[in-house]
């Protein structure tokens, strides 16, 4: 047996349904056969109709009663949970009495400070303007600090756009933002610390450009001071040497460069292979 069912909107059946179809081809065919709520549906069978025998019932046999095993009362076993990591919260230079990049800047700024937005807005233009065409990015640019940044002066807005613009245009940048460049790129894994237990880590990259070669991991800095930079600096490299573990598991064979795009100088700095391992063993990760 086949039943072929329809749906009917506001503006009736689609004549181009199969429900429409076949009710066309059954036409003149099929037996009408009125229904309970007053409707009437097709019938159309084939050949003699022989009814199907019904089975006579048998008896049900309970299954026999199962043994409730002896662990289902024991309670599981405790083990020990994974050690989560957030890149961005990490600290790994040696103790300076100070805090972490990140603490220091969220312990001085105000959520709606100036300085801030002025970061957002620069690590945005960063993460979009690469994707336009060269001719369209300075008005994108405008419009965007415009909109977005409001409560800042004119002069700053201006500022922020032409911050950008000379990064973009900078050609000792261009490997970080050549053709198939990633911008704010998730990333996440398990490590192994020393003692055989995992490392959960979860983040996401200002920038990664992979070549046959190597990965070029970017971090943007926007701080406007020597004193803001070298608070920000350190910690951030902590940062980057868990991206580095994570991400040489994903590209086996290839060299893992990581760096910080400083774009008000503007200035690249790459971290040291070595630094970056240090920072990694702080961290207990293998």
């Amino acid at each position: 047996r086949l039943i072929v069912c329809g749906h009917a909107g506001a503006k009736g059946a689609d004549e181009a349904s199969w429900h429409s179809r076949v009710w066309r081809a059954l036409q003149g065919r099929a037996a009408t056969v009125p229904t309970e709520d007053g409707r009437e549906i097709l019938v159309w069978t084939e050949g003699p109709q022989t009814p199907i025998a019904a089975k006579a019932s048998e008896p049900v046999v309970p299954p026999p009663p199962l043994e409730r095993p002896a662990w289902i009362d024991r309670p599981p076993p405790e083990g020990a949970a994974a050690r989560r990591l957030t890149p961005s919260a990490v600290g790994g230079e040696p103790a300076t009495g100070r805090p972490s990049g990140h603490d220091a800047l969220d312990a001085a700024l105000d959520p709606e400070s100036p300085e801030r937005l002025r970061g957002i807005l620069t690590h945005r233009l960063l993460e979009v303007l690469p994707t336009l065409p060269e001719a369209e990015r300075a008005a994108a640019a405008r419009r965007h600090v415009a909109a977005r940044g409001r409560r800042l002066a004119e002069a700053v807005q201006a500022e922020i756009v032409a911050e950008v613009e000379a990064v973009l245009a900078d050609p000792r940048f261009a490997a970080v933002f050549a053709p198939g460049s990633r911008a704010e790129v998730a990333i996440a894994g398990d490590l192994l610390d020393p003692h055989g237990g995992t490392v959960a880590v979860a983040g996401r990259v200002d920038r990664l450009a992979v070549t046959d070669d190597e990965v070029l991991v970017i971090d943007f800095k926007s701080e406007r001071t020597d004193a803001e930079r070298a608070s920000a600096g350190g910690g951030h490299v902590a940062q980057l040497a868990l991206y580095r573990r994570l991400l040489a598991e994903a590209f086996p064979g290839r060299k893992i460069r990581c760096a910080l795009l400083w774009t008000a100088i503007p200035r690249l700095d790459e971290i040291a292979a070595d630094r970056l391992e240090a920072a990694a063993r702080r961290l207990a990760i293998l």
